[in-house]
């Protein structure tokens, strides 16, 4: 499973600037795809029409741009505050042909990024967010049963290891999200889903059919 990596660049302030004598506030990643499917067939043609917006909590979600060669997604998300523990999800869409209004989920995954003022170096000036599904405090969500499973507040109430219950609130929230949105995937244009998901249609050039 690849490492999906978010370099952030911080300020006590907000975020607009990372460069060299600038007032450093700006959020900057690069972001590799999800492993499990590579190699996607429709991989150039997914990658023109698929959207990455990475979500941060109390932020507006962040479109990035989606590399078609290796269905990367990079970008840079502007004026982050600092001084808390914020959930981050990275959620790849697919604009449905017909209703182009429409974003079809194909996968979404969740981490959390610590930028409490006492976590980040004297100084500092970028620190770095994994979002690895293969680590047991980030989790990948490319089904209605995975969706389903994730925890809701009171599954949180028992942990004490500070990952675990950052990881456990930061499922939450964007479980709560998604259940709000309406969020599925397992998408077909009769509304009734056939057990496959999203993700693995659209690699197959099925989703739509």
């Amino acid at each position: 499973m690849s490492r999906t990596a978010l370099a952030l660049c911080l300020s006590a302030g907000l975020l607009t600037s990372c460069g060299a004598g600038r007032e450093v506030t700006a959020l900057s990643l690069e972001i590799p795809f999800l492993a499990q499917i590579n190699p996607c067939t429709l991989a150039a043609n997914l990658g023109q029409n698929m959207r990455a917006i990475l979500e941060i909590g109390g932020h507006e979600p962040c479109p990035l741009t989606i590399n078609s060669a290796d269905l990367s997604a990079r970008g840079e998300c502007e004026r982050i505050t600092i001084g808390i523990v914020r959930p981050i999800g990275l959620g790849y869409w697919l604009p449905n042909p017909v209703q182009t209004t429409e974003l079809v989920p194909l996968a979404f995954v969740i981490g959390w990024v610590n930028l409490e003022k006492e976590a980040l170096e004297a100084g500092a000036t970028s620190v770095t967010a994994v979002l690895d599904p293969s680590d047991p405090n980030v989790v990948q969500v490319d089904s209605d049963s995975e969706l389903a499973a994730l925890p809701t507040d009171t599954d949180c109430l028992p942990l004490t290891d500070p990952d675990e219950l950052e990881s456990c609130d930061a499922q939450v929230y964007f479980k709560e999200a998604m259940v709000a949105d309406g969020v599925h995937f397992d998408f077909e244009p009769g509304g009734v889903g056939d057990g496959i998901s999203n993700i693995r249609e659209a690699c197959d050039g099925t989703l739509f059919q």
